[in-house]
């Protein structure tokens, strides 16, 4: 536990602090925004409490900070192991998609997976920044001698 520990503090030492500041207050503007903009539809169309969309985000908010943690201790080499796998996950979501996603608004993007819904898209994103990155990578030495000439 106590090497656990040493890690967080060694990448919290390494860690931008200025990038990390200002995405603290970005999430504590996102949700005083969140409080002031649907509290009154909360209330008035689906009778829920006040801070009900407050709640769900700020737990939103630390699922994802628990997520960062971890992510930031795994080494960004590992990462290029792993995305091939994710990036045929996110094609077969997408497939998936197609077939039998939930149609919200006129587009049908929604996934429920045992009650949990949510965007391949999302998931996507990061999947193609990583998968970027390493081709950007890889190929990084060519593209150099191609600009340099």
């Amino acid at each position: 536990m106590k090497e656990i520990f040493k890690v967080f503090r060694k990448n919290l030492k390494d860690m931008d602090k200025t990038l990390f500041f200002i995405g603290f207050i970005l999430f504590v503007f996102g949700l005083l925004n969140i409080v002031t903009a649907s509290s009154r539809e909360a209330v008035v169309r689906y009778e829920t409490g006040l801070y009900f969309y407050f709640f769900q985000q700020l737990k939103m908010l630390i699922i994802g900070f628990i997520g960062f943690l971890v992510i930031i201790n795994i080494p960004t080499k590992k990462y290029y192991k792993l995305i091939n796998f994710g990036y045929m996950v996110c094609l077969c979501l997408t497939i998936y998609l197609s077939f039998v996603g939930e149609d919200t608004k006129g587009a049908q993007n929604w996934i429920n997976i045992m009650g949990f819904t949510f965007q391949p898209s999302e998931v996507s994103k990061i999947v193609i920044i990583v998968f970027l990155a390493r081709l950007f990578e890889k190929w990084s030495k060519r593209l150099r001698k191609r600009i340099d000439k």
